[in-house]
């Protein structure tokens, strides 16, 4: 959309002509209008009245250039206002210019005149896209209206507006015909001007269009140019708007020696009679060129002009002998006598006339009298020096102008103050001595130089002198004349801090030092120098002597010495700076030379100067630093794994061979190029692009991912992503591609093989689970056949064989039962419900009760949970608590006096702590290890199917906790249980979920 609005063409110029330079041309009468003409009613509603013909032209303009026809109906939207208010504001204009500003004036008409316009113009907006335009073949889009009855009320509305404009308007100008021609004439051009367009646009836009059934032809607003050519024609060659000679006797006012001006509501001057025309220098033709601020010597006099004349007129009271300042137009300026008065034009346009009397001869008598002290009190208050005046004891009582700025005081601030409060403390002394001399020797002057206090607290160095006048009559004080020279003295400061700076840069540069004249006599060595010459000779000796006859007796230092000689003077004879030529000495060390003429600001040629710095150590440095880049190279190119370096817009720099042998890309392929363009699929573009993201944003990368070979087969890489920043600025990415293909093959193998395993050992507990409930059925059976055995016989022996099966069977039960608990506990969901502890714990022990001996215990239940309640899977729970207390029966110590067994709960955070623990026979030291393994019986007696602890530690481990126990032999053992406390809510741990589904 906004891409269409903002779309133009430019092929149909004629018709964008027809309408731009009609605009422009209203542009400049409009521009005309404001600057140049009285302001009044009637001018305002002029210029109104142009600015919405502009407008209209504007948005024809931009209608025809539009390409598409929904930004046609935008542009003709916005600018509406333009055409819409064109009427309105025409019939009010045409009220006020016939006189009839009453009428004008009343808020019922401009209600009626604008409140319609107002309404039309928002429907206008608002329903924009719903307006048609046909387009037309080198013109433009048009609007076509037929068929909507909104916009033919509108345009209707418009044309009745114009046509009673116009009616107006040739009424006003007949009238005048006979009476007032300037009034006729004025009248008659507009009224032509308007009516051309109104008749046009009445035709081709409502009445050929409602006989034809034709679309209108929107041409209106480039007829306006009537108007427009109209309005220039009235405003220049009859002076519309512009006031009428209103002064009957116009010959009285040429001969007087009086200036007399009138002025309009906007201080254009609009008369002036000759003796003021040539008092002024100013051309009574281009008397309207002219205002009232051209008059006066200055804006503050035009002003205070401005106050007295409007307080005196909205009075009706006329100014009498007003004393001013005017300048005529070479600058001559004239002191006046002012009065004067309101009056009207024909129109009612208020005006001013004023009188002015030269008073200049007057003034003159009392400027000379002045003008002796006048330039004495300039000389002091123009002088760039400050000047103050003081008693003997420092107090001041005269400062001149420039005083108080130079230490920031304002005007009047210094007066009375002490000259001791402005001087520096350690320059206190010297002043009261150097005041002392001037008291004690009058008319002497003393120099002097001293700091003084800005009023912000900063000392400022200053110098002058003071003379004593004391007894001088109409003087009576010490008169002290100073300057500032604190920009003076840094410049000084700075200056000696720079030679001493450079004086201790040359004796401690860590490098040799040899500053010649032009004739290679030493001017300047340093310590640097002769040790590295070996010279032993003071320096100060040295000064003056030749230096090519003092290297020519120490050049053996150096490993070419017939070369070295040579090419210092050479160098020195081209007298062209020549940098860091390699000098080698026979001690192996290494030197940078280099050289550089002096010369002086005015390049004269006046000696030579010498730095010989040691590069030993950056040299061997280098050197290394190249053989570790040779190294690094080395291993970069031997790499078995792809590595690329990219730009920061991830632009390829290079690439070892191992990455080309992955890709098929050979370097010069890829050089220069985007690296996801060539590698990364598409559908893993997004991908590519979150990894430079992250490598902008400093951060390292590593992902398993596809890429694409040149052949376009993909790949699986490890790609790991380092960011190349240097002095905190990323630069780039650092990339390693290696093939996982193999891994992710052996990968996938595994994942298939783990789910064929999940599934082995899901039939297989389904089979477990089932094949324990069909061998069941058939124990219980034959168990109950060995009951009602026992019921029909006698015999003792057979009892005792029925006795043995039955203890068989119930240890097969037993261990089928284990089983069924354990099938059970894979297959079954965590089922969470509120336990009350101590019942649920004695509802298991009583069902343990028929185990032997197990009236000899002692069982205690601890409930330590503080008021919180309990959660958790009660099956589980309670196969867990009869596997451990019937184990803590089973195996307990019976010859002591008070076996017990003590099961205690304790609720900490969001667990739950079990704990059981008895003082039964323990076990061995050697068997703790196994206890929890599937099939292991600690005690070689027991009868059990050594599954019931492997089974316990399944079942905590399945609810998310863990179990732990000691034991010792003899004394007892004691179980830890840790289990989460379950919300009765529902909510089971998201991870406890997940175990489910995959056990």
């Amino acid at each position: 959309m906004l891409e269409d609005i903002f779309s133009f063409r430019y092929g149909n110029w004629f018709s964008v002509l027809l309408a731009g330079l009609p605009a422009l041309l209203n542009v400049a009468i409009a521009i005309y209008v404001k600057r140049s003409l009285p302001r009044s009613g009637t001018t305002r509603l002029f210029f109104l009245l142009l600015l919405c013909v502009i407008s209209w032209q504007v948005s024809d303009m931009l209608t025809r250039m539009c390409t598409t026809e929904l930004s046609a109906a935008f542009w003709d939207a916005v600018l509406s206002t333009g055409w819409i208010y064109v009427a309105p504001f025409a019939l009010h204009f045409a009220f006020h210019f016939t006189g009839r500003k009453k009428l004008a004036e009343k808020t019922s008409t401009k209600f009626l005149l604008y409140a319609p316009a107002a309404f039309f113009d928002a429907i206008f907006k608002i329903t924009y896209t719903g307006h048609a335009y046909k387009y037309l073949e080198n013109w433009g889009w048009l609007d076509n209206r037929s068929g909507n009855l909104f916009e033919n009320i509108l345009v209707n509305w418009i044309a009745v507006l114009a046509i009673i404009t116009s009616a107006i308007l040739f009424r006003f100008a007949v009238s005048n015909y006979k009476n007032n021609k300037l009034t006729y004439h004025r009248s008659l051009i507009i009224a032509i001007g308007f009516t051309i367009p109104v008749v046009q646009g009445t035709i081709t836009e409502i009445i050929v269009p409602a006989l034809y059934n034709t679309p209108p032809f929107t041409v209106t607003s480039t007829f306006f140019s009537f108007f427009s050519v109209g309005a220039a024609i009235a405003l220049r060659k009859y002076n519309l708007f512009k006031v009428p000679d209103f002064v009957e006797n116009e010959v009285l006012l040429e001969i007087i020696d009086d200036i007399v001006i009138t002025a309009s509501q906007n201080q254009k001057l609009t008369y002036i009679n000759t003796y003021g025309a040539k008092c002024l220098g100013l051309a009574k033709e281009k008397i309207e060129n002219y205002t009232l601020t051209d008059l006066f010597y200055s804006l503050d006099l035009y002003i205070d002009f401005l106050k007295n004349t409007s307080t005196a007129h909205n009075k009706n009271q006329e100014i009498q002998n007003y004393e001013t300042t005017i300048v005529a137009k070479n600058g001559q300026q004239m002191q006046v006598l002012i009065s004067t008065k309101n009056i009207e034009n024909g129109e009612s346009d208020q005006h001013v006339l004023i009188v002015a009397r030269d008073i200049t001869s007057l003034k003159e008598a009392q400027a000379k009298i002045q003008t002796s002290e006048k330039r004495f009190r300039a000389i002091i208050e123009n002088s760039n020096d400050a000047m103050v005046m003081f008693d003997e004891n420092g107090h001041i009582s005269y400062n001149s102008p420039a005083a108080a700025p130079l230490l920031g005081f304002g005007n009047g601030e210094l007066k009375d103050r002490n000259i001791d409060e402005l001087i520096h403390p350690e320059d206190k002394s010297q002043i009261a001595e150097k005041l002392a001399t001037v008291i004690h020797m009058p008319a002497m002057g003393v120099n002097m130089t001293l700091r003084a206090r800005h009023k912000s607290g900063e000392w400022l160095w200053i110098e002058g002198s003071c003379i004593n006048l004391l007894h001088q009559a109409g003087v009576n004080a010490i008169v002290g004349n100073f300057r500032n020279i604190t920009e003076r003295m840094r410049i000084e400061k700075d200056r000696q801090e720079a030679f001493a700076l450079f004086d201790s840069i040359i004796k401690n540069i860590n490098a040799g030092i040899l500053i010649e004249d032009e004739s290679h006599n030493i001017y300047f060595l340093n310590e640097d120098f002769c040790k590295l010459f070996s010279v032993e000779l003071p320096l100060n000796s040295l000064i003056g002597e030749n230096a090519l006859l003092l290297l020519e007796n120490y050049k053996s230092k150096v490993k070419t010495p017939a070369n070295f000689a040579t090419e210092l003077l050479k160098i020195s004879q081209c007298r062209i700076p020549v940098p860091k030529q390699e000098v080698i000495f026979d001690d192996g060390r290494i030197f940078e030379l280099d050289y550089m003429p002096i010369y002086t600001q005015n390049n004269e040629f006046i000696g030579h100067f010498w730095k010989y710095t040691n590069v030993t150590e950056r040299v061997r440095t280098l050197e290394n630093i190249r053989q570790q880049t040779a190294y690094m190279q080395e291993l970069y190119n031997a790499s078995p794994y792809g590595i690329i370096m990219l730009d920061r817009n991830d632009i390829v720099l290079t690439a070892n061979s191992a990455f080309e042998k992955l890709f098929g890309f050979a370097m010069e392929e890829m050089k220069g190029k985007y690296i996801n363009s060539m590698i990364v699929p598409p559908h893993l573009q997004q991908e590519a692009s979150d990894v430079s993201q992250s490598c902008i944003s400093k951060q390292a990368v590593q992902l398993e991912s596809k890429r694409m070979r040149k052949d376009g087969s993909l790949i699986d890489v490890l790609i790991v992503g380092y960011p190349i920043v240097i002095e905190d600025t990323y630069c780039g990415i650092y990339g390693i591609y290696a093939d996982i293909s193999e891994r992710k093959k052996a990968e996938e193998d595994l994942v298939s093989k783990n789910l064929q395993l999940v599934k082995i050992n899901k039939e297989l507990d389904q089979f477990v689970y089932s094949a324990s409930h069909d061998i069941r059925a058939p124990l219980m059976s034959i168990l109950g056949l060995i009951n009602l055995s026992e019921t029909v016989t006698n015999d003792d022996e057979l009892l005792q064989y029925l006795d043995m099966m039955r203890t068989s069977i119930n240890k097969l039960d037993g261990f089928i039962t284990d089983i069924i608990h354990y099938s059970k506990n894979a297959q079954t969901q965590i089922q969470v419900e509120e336990i009350d502890f101590e019942p649920f714990v004695l509802d298991i022990y009583n069902q343990l009760r028929f185990l032997r001996k197990t009236r000899e215990l002692t069982i205690r239940i601890s409930n330590k949970t503080a008021g919180r309640t309990f959660y958790s899977d009660k099956s589980r729970l309670s196969n867990i608590l009869t596997n451990l207390v019937s184990n803590a029966i089973k195996y307990h110590n019976y010859n002591q006096e008070n076996p017990y067994i003590v099961v205690t709960l304790e609720i900490v955070d969001d667990n739950a702590l079990i704990f059981i623990k008895d003082n039964g026979a323990g076990i061995p030291q050697d068997k703790q290890p196994f206890i929890f393994d599937m099939f292991y019986r600690a005690n070689e007696n027991a009868t059990g199917s050594g599954l019931g602890l492997y089974i316990v530690k399944e079942i905590i481990e399945k609810l998310g906790g863990y179990i732990s126990f000691s034991s010792i032999p003899n004394e007892g053992t004691s179980f830890e249980i840790s289990l989460p406390n379950f919300d009765l809510a529902g909510e089971v741990g998201t991870e406890m979920q997940q175990e489910q589904l995959s056990f």
